[in-house]
């Protein structure tokens, strides 16, 4: 099996691998029989010097992205999902978070929660210090914290149920951490972009305490972590989204401060419209060139990348200054 996820630290990277399986050509029962039993083979390796293998371990379930482990006091936490990610509706999905800690030439598991999610899957994860934060999904979010304290006796602090999911999580400082994913109804039905706040400094209690939509809206960062850019108080994450008819198109670099225990919504960073692209322009501008990739913070200008050019804006005004196609 090829490495499918990779995670490092300083001296440590960490490669974790699944064997490869076509899912879809499973039928239903298939599919949870191989599930119940699948195990993802994580392989620990020394680059503090020349790099050599160290150990490997295994753990139940798919993983979903390198935030899915992190290294801590000697233990290696990681979170999973017992059905593949395409597939996880499909049978009595649970998430789960394992701990293990190097023995000899293996990584052994030294203790274990599950049961978190039923019928859902993990859609967002963080590992802060002793914490774990694990978002998982279908109809409801219920945002977990995990008590990590104890490697051997790790158990939920908390939980919070809301509606839609936070697919990436970043720290914000004194006790609060950031979401950006998708707004939903009571049915599961995403709605559009969702910036949410939430206290986490007491993890047996936590809370959501602002949010910021965009309907009908989607962020890269969701699935990019390198899109987001949280600095000296502004998020910034792309966002892109089509009008109710599809007959506009509109693409930029959500602006939001976050004041205190306060999300403000400043401004949509464009690269050269002021608004939504619609009727002829959509043809002769070609949109989707402009949506962003990347943002970055110079000096006092922020740096907004798109296919077609480079847009600069103005830190604290968050004017535009200039653009430059490609």
């Amino acid at each position: 099996a090829s490495g499918s996820t990779l995670y490092a630290t300083a001296e440590r990277v960490y490669v974790a691998t699944q064997p490869w399986m076509n899912w879809g050509l499973l039928a239903e029962d298939e599919i949870r029989n191989k599930a119940e039993g699948y195990r993802s083979r994580i392989h620990m390796f020394d680059t503090s010097g020349s790099p050599s293998y160290v150990a490997s371990g295994e753990v139940t379930g798919f993983l979903l992205n390198q935030f899915s482990m992190d290294e801590y006091d000697g233990s290696l936490r990681v979170a999973s999902t017992t059905a593949p990610q395409d597939r996880w509706w499909s049978g009595e999905s649970e998430s789960l978070v394992t701990i293990l800690q190097l023995e000899g030439n293996r990584l052994a598991e030294v203790g274990r929660i599950d049961g978190l999610g039923r019928g859902e899957r993990i859609f967002g994860v963080r590992f802060i210090d002793d914490i774990g934060y694990v978002v998982t999904f279908r109809q409801t979010d219920p945002l977990y914290t995990i008590d990590l304290s104890n490697p051997s006796r790790p158990k939920v602090a908390g939980e919070l149920e809301l509606l839609g999911y936070s697919a990436y999580l970043h720290p914000a400082g004194d006790g609060l951490l950031l979401g950006l994913g998708q707004d939903a109804d009571k049915t599961g039905r995403t709605k559009g972009t969702k910036l949410s706040l939430f206290d986490v400094s007491d993890p047996a209690h936590p809370m959501k305490i602002d949010q910021v939509t965009m309907d009908g809206g989607y962020s890269q960062a969701e699935n990019d972590h390198h899109a987001f850019t949280f600095w000296n108080g502004l998020v910034l994450a792309p966002y892109e989204g089509w009008g109710r008819d599809g007959s506009s198109y509109d693409s930029g670099v959500l602006a939001v401060r976050v004041n205190g225990r306060r999300l403000t919504f400043e401004k949509v960073l464009r690269a050269f419209e002021d608004g939504p692209i619609s009727g002829k322009d959509m043809e002769r501008l070609e949109p989707w060139r402009w949506t962003p990739i990347r943002t970055i913070v110079i000096g006092p200008n922020i740096y907004t990348i798109t296919q077609g050019g480079i847009a600069v804006h103005d830190f604290d005004t968050l004017d535009r200054i200039t653009f430059e196609r490609f």
